[in-house]
């Protein structure tokens, strides 16, 4: 029996090299594509029925990751094995441009998506989440044996996204704990590098 794989992502770079690949390796594979009045399906057409919008590998549906009914009802329909989160605001201009509706899909739209995964009774669902490099900013790859933590910029994204979610006093003395919490985390980092640096001379 072909295993079930379902892409978020599907119709971008990396989205349409996994749909190829898990075709090869015999799945029933199955995309999510938001509404769009003109069609944005030219990275998978060559796999892909644009007229009658399905093939016998490949299906896809209409949904998104800011509305959890269609992640729901899809999930539910087709029963998938896998499930592959490659979608996201990933242009960083226009997240600056759009902060509410960028932490909604990019955060809250993999959270939505491991709730129905944690309820879900047919069957237990592996989960892909793929991530952008971009989290890391322009810091050097870590070297060996070396404690990595790009601080300004985690900092600088644990702010956007609190700042845009919380609104009540409760949820901001949250806020201020985990500043703290991380505050003395970075410093113990920096002491454990300073040791290392010590040790490795010595």
């Amino acid at each position: 029996m072909k295993k079930i794989a379902l892409i978020l992502g599907i119709t971008g770079q990396d989205g349409s090299y996994l749909a190829e690949f898990l075709i090869k390796k015999k799945y029933q594979v199955h995309g999510i594509k938001r509404r769009t009045s003109t069609p944005n399906t030219s990275r998978i057409d060559h796999i892909f029925d644009s007229v009658n919008f399905n093939n016998k590998n490949l299906t896809m549906h209409h949904g998104d990751l800011s509305d959890v009914g269609s992640l729901n009802r899809i999930i539910n329909e087709i029963n998938p094995d896998e499930i592959y989160n490659l979608a996201a605001q990933s242009h960083v201009k226009i997240s600056f441009q759009i902060p509410e509706y960028t932490s909604d899909v990019n955060a809250l739209g993999p959270l939505r998506l491991l709730e129905i995964i944690r309820h879900y009774k047919k069957k237990k669902i592996k989960f892909y989440q793929a991530s952008s490099s971009e989290m890391f900013g322009k810091s050097k790859p870590p070297k060996m044996k070396t404690l990595y933590l790009n601080q300004d910029l985690f900092m600088q994204y644990l702010k956007f996204l609190l700042i845009t979610l919380l609104s009540t006093i409760e949820k901001l003395i949250i806020y201020m704990l985990v500043m703290v919490y991380y505050s003395i985390m970075s410093r113990l980092v920096e002491v454990l590098i300073l040791l290392q640096k010590k040790l490795s001379r010595d």
